[in-house]
């Protein structure tokens, strides 16, 4: 479930049925963080995580922010969609409302991994060092 998705199901100002707001300690409320190619902070994120992948499937690092910000102006988009429509009780119980989505979502997925499974020895195992300031695991992180 994405933040927005969380959001959506349980606002900022949620009460529940007993008068209790949800969102009181020790849960602290999210707030969504709008991608911006005008931000250095989710340019930074995004270049290192593209690097963490390039060393997973054994590219070549990218070494242009400028590349990824062009690439992140031509394909990301900032607008929610709530891909699965899902509702959750305060609990954190999903509200069933169609069971047959949920077994035609089971069935995508199940169809997608099998075809994944060519790729596993395509990839490569990252052991996160943080000495190495060239692997960007420390930056990926932060």
């Amino acid at each position: 479930m994405s933040i927005a998705s969380l959001l959506k199901n349980f606002p900022a100002d949620f009460v529940d049925d007993k008068g209790v707001k949800f969102w009181t300690a020790p849960k602290m409320c999210p707030s969504v963080k709008v991608f911006s190619t005008n931000d250095p902070d989710s340019v930074s994120f995004v270049f290192h995580t593209v690097n963490v992948y390039c060393y997973i499937f054994g590219r070549e690092y990218v070494k242009s922010v400028d590349l990824i910000k062009h690439l992140a102006e031509e394909n990301f988009t900032n607008h929610f969609v709530d891909k699965f429509g899902r509702k959750f009780n305060e609990k954190g119980e999903e509200i069933k409302e169609d069971d047959d989505a949920d077994e035609q979502l089971l069935e995508a997925n199940r169809k997608e991994l099998e075809s994944l499974q060519n790729l596993s020895g395509l990839l490569q195992l990252v052991q996160f060092e943080k000495d190495d300031d060239r692997n960007h695991h420390i930056d990926f992180i932060h």
